[in-house]
């Protein structure tokens, strides 16, 4: 990017401030526990720092710790699909909101670890034709997610925020 100022650092706020931001929507849905949220959060920042200290710098693009918060986070998901399944209660998923919020986030950050794995090194070595097609991926990855949201947002307003057994 010639004559242009990098966005990366941007980017980076961003995703820390998304980490922030669904980590609480988590510990709504069903991460009750101080200090499931404190190892989480310990784990994140703790990466963050030695990224940012010893590999990649706050103003380049931190493909490394998006991958760890897309890691923490497809195991947060897949944590609260074991917990509504647990949950001894009927629970329609297809009409409940927080299902569709995390179905966005399983969705989103499963493709999206593949894609920040790779990132650098498609970014280093491949043609820029290349890295706009794979970008491009990510950009869809993020339209469906978006998509995925809006539908949370629509079950929400329909009176989908709790389980069916829930309601009286």
């Amino acid at each position: 990017i010639s004559n242009s100022q990098s966005t990366a650092l941007s980017l980076n706020l961003q995703d820390a401030l998304q980490f922030i931001l669904l980590l609480l929507i988590y510990r709504e849905f069903y991460m009750k526990d101080v200090r499931a949220l404190v190892a989480v959060t310990t784990i994140y920042c703790g990466f963050e720092i030695v990224n940012s200290l010893f590999f990649q710098d706050i103003n380049s693009f931190q493909t490394w710790t998006w991958a760890m918060g897309s890691l923490l986070f497809v195991g947060m998901s897949l944590g609260y699909f074991l917990f509504i399944l647990k949950k001894q209660e009927l629970v329609d998923v297809a009409g409940y909101a927080p299902a569709w919020i995390n179905a966005a986030v399983a969705f989103y950050f499963s493709f999206s670890l593949y894609l920040f794995i790779v990132a650098q090194y498609v970014f280093s070595h491949a043609s820029p034709d290349t890295s706009f097609v794979f970008w491009g991926f990510h950009n869809l990855n993020n339209l469906i997610k978006n998509i995925l949201f809006a539908v949370a947002i629509y079950k929400g307003e329909k009176g989908g925020l709790i389980a069916r057994s829930d309601r009286t």
